[in-house]
């Protein structure tokens, strides 16, 4: 159900922009939350429907629904399958899974479809970081 209600935010939204018409020259001085649509920004809803199933993935793995999280990021997936983004989110939910070594191979997408995105590339490979396993170093005799 709660997909039918983001599929008609989608569809009044790209109607409700065909309507617009024109160009508004006027400043908007309205804070960031007027005209959020059940929670997400509008400039998220701009930005489609990866974007969107992309923060509903990050709520939800925030809430502990990683199962939640894991459809809606596979979702995202679907609609943007180069968005180092959705690919680093599925990495934390992998993590969160205790599954390490996915979140290891996502992370190797992310890294691939980062860019020039020095912010992701760090975040990307501060949790690589955290995923890997430690050595432990053990001490030699001494002979």
């Amino acid at each position: 159900m709660k997909y039918f209600h983001y599929s008609i935010l989608i569809i009044s939204s790209v109607l409700l922009s065909a309507c617009g018409g024109g160009i508004n020259t006027q400043t908007n001085s309205m804070p960031a939350s007027v005209g959020a649509v059940g929670g997400v920004s509008p400039t998220v809803l701009a930005e489609g429907p990866a974007a969107i199933l992309k923060q509903q993935g990050q709520r939800q793995l925030a809430a502990g629904e990683l199962n939640d999280a894991n459809s809606s990021l596979e979702r995202a997936l679907r609609f943007a399958p180069q968005d180092a983004g959705v690919w680093y989110e599925f990495a934390l939910v992998r993590k969160a899974q205790k599954r390490p070594a996915e979140a290891v191979q996502m992370l190797k997408k992310a890294t691939v479809y980062a860019g020039g995105n020095k912010k992701l590339q760090e975040q990307i490979a501060r949790l690589e970081s955290e995923l890997q396993p430690r050595q432990i170093i053990r001490a030699q005799p001494a002979s």
